[in-house]
């Protein structure tokens, strides 16, 4: 994000030094413009939000049309790609054959499974399901990645039920995968001092509209800036144009107050667990993210301070299995750094 507005700062900087070339050309046809074009109407106030109007409905249809078209294709996507789907458990391996055109079977050893993931998505989460997956110790090259598909496969994990009722996990796990069923004794919260991090993280630092919405402000500084320097007299056609696109400065703030809700949520809903020979890690939002491992599966674990987060006495927690290729790390941010140094004790060595 950053070097794309260092890149935008470069731009506007090379734009300003080529005034100097084109601002004759540049004037004539903005003079001819004037004299009965766009920019009359603009200085009118006429063109302005009758164009806006104009646009809102095709550009919502638009969104809204590829919108569904996509959910669609996704849905079909699934479909084929599970349909018909079986788990089974045999001695100390669990095979799972799925799929309509393309029938595929995989399986693993119990033992090289590292942790286990639930995955509780929006839809699936507001229809009481979700979907189950074990991280196994895996290689791209012992896949089939003609597609390039493996690399994803390995990086997600096996996928032993794509559509479970969330009411039904235990016994499932029970069934499918005694050795996973867990039981934690200490379960450990971010701190509550942390509630504002966590509103800005996902509101501002990590979210899209966030960085669009400083892009867009840059741009149109810059426009307004080149048009003052080239022709004054036409400053304010410019700043018209400039408030015919506030609506989308609109549609960005609402983008952040969704993130800053998310945020919250993440903050209400994120837990982490262990004691009992496991792991439960939990990452809330509109979605909802569950990770169990044994702790004989933990490859190394860390406590990371950043500066804000030592000045607040806080940490992030994390820890790495040997799940997918080279390994793959879970965490969760803004602990109290007292529950996080407790934590990397507990999965300390011993002998």
């Amino acid at each position: 994000m950053l070097g794309a507005i260092i890149l935008g700062l470069v731009g506007f900087g090379a734009a300003v030094l080529s005034l100097d070339f084109f601002s004759d050309t540049l004037i004539d046809y903005v003079e001819q413009q004037v004299e009965g074009g766009i920019f009359a109407q603009l200085l009118s106030g006429a063109l302005g939000p009758s164009l806006f109007l104009r646009m809102l409905l095709p550009l919502a249809v638009a969104f809204m049309g590829s919108m569904i078209v996509v959910s669609a294709l996704s849905a079909i996507g699934s479909v084929l790609s599970y349909g018909g789907f079986k788990v089974r458990r045999r001695g100390s391996r669990i095979e799972v054959e799925r799929g309509l055109l393309q029938r595929r079977t995989q399986g693993v050893d119990i033992d090289r499974v590292q942790l286990l993931r639930v995955q509780h998505g929006w839809i699936r989460r507001k229809l009481g399901y979700c979907k189950v997956l074990v991280g196994r110790i895996d290689s791209v090259a012992g896949e089939d990645n003609s597609n390039g598909s493996a690399s994803a496969m390995a990086s997600e994990g096996m996928v032993v039920h794509p559509f479970l009722r969330t009411s039904d996990l235990p016994a499932f796990l029970e069934g499918l995968m005694p050795e996973l069923t867990y039981s934690c004794d200490v379960s450990v919260r971010p701190a509550p001092r942390a509630r504002g991090r966590a509103v800005r993280r996902h509101g501002l630092v990590y979210n899209w509209g966030f960085w669009c919405l400083i892009a867009c402000l840059l741009c149109t500084a810059g426009a307004l800036v080149a048009v003052a320097l080239v022709s004054p007299r036409y400053l304010g056609a410019a700043v018209r144009m400039a408030v015919t696109a506030s609506p989308l400065v609109l549609v960005l703030l609402a983008v952040m107050s969704v993130g800053m809700v998310r945020g919250a949520k993440w903050h209400a809903g994120s837990r982490l667990e262990y004691g009992g020979g496991f792991i439960h890690l939990v990452n809330e939002g509109f979605s909802c993210e569950e990770v169990v491992a044994p702790r004989c599966k933990v490859q190394y674990s860390t406590v990371r301070e950043n500066p804000f987060q030592n000045r607040a006495g806080l940490a992030t927690a994390c820890f790495t299995t040997a799940a997918g290729v080279g390994g793959r790390s879970e965490k969760i941010w803004d602990l109290d750094l007292q529950d996080a140094e407790a934590f990397q004790e507990h999965l300390r060595p011993r002998r």
